[in-house]
């Protein structure tokens, strides 16, 4: 048998968790609910609670940086990597999409000609046009990308990682 303060506390719990409407449970005419009521109540917010968490969660998954490799493992191939740069391979069939993902500094070279949109987190779009052979620099970035192209386009992509490593001192001449 729970003591009257408890009960007024727990009830007060369950109001806060809960946004009932009158006529429903806690505020209702039913001024002290028996031990199943309120036990029903509790489980019912905290599935609430529950629910509203895991929105949370995927509301905020799309704004955590993404892996490229991981966030399109179907067009992108990891070919190379250790502590200095990662090399990726993308194939990317006529008109098709790749995910918001990110990079870090990343030298590009194109192996196909391609015509492809890039499309920023903040909504705004850039198109750029590729020809095979040609090399190009990126500072770092977050976007989504589509092949405007009706053929298939493949690149490789050189991504920067940290600090390069420390040169090493010139030897010092004999004589």
């Amino acid at each position: 048998m729970q003591r009257p303060c408890e009960e007024v506390k727990d009830r007060s719990l369950v109001a806060l968790m809960l946004d009932t409407a009158p006529g429903h449970g806690v505020g209702s005419a039913e001024l002290t609910p028996g031990p199943k009521t309120l036990k029903k109540q509790k489980e019912a917010a905290m599935r609430r609670v529950l629910f509203l968490a895991g929105l949370v969660c995927l509301a905020a998954s799309p704004a955590i940086a993404q892996d490229p490799a991981k966030a399109d493992p179907k067009h992108c191939k990891v070919e190379f990597e250790n502590d200095q740069v990662r090399v990726l391979r993308w194939k990317t069939g006529p008109h098709e999409k790749i995910p918001m993902h990110e990079h870090p500094a990343y030298v590009s070279i194109s192996l196909t000609d391609g015509h492809a949109r890039y499309t920023l987190p903040d909504g705004k779009t850039r198109e750029a046009q590729q020809k095979a052979g040609q090399v190009t620099w990126s500072a770092g970035e977050k976007h989504a990308s589509e092949n405007l192209s009706d053929k298939a386009t493949e690149l490789i992509q050189v991504e920067l990682k940290g600090k390069p490593a420390a040169a090493k001192p010139a030897a010092k001449k004999k004589g």
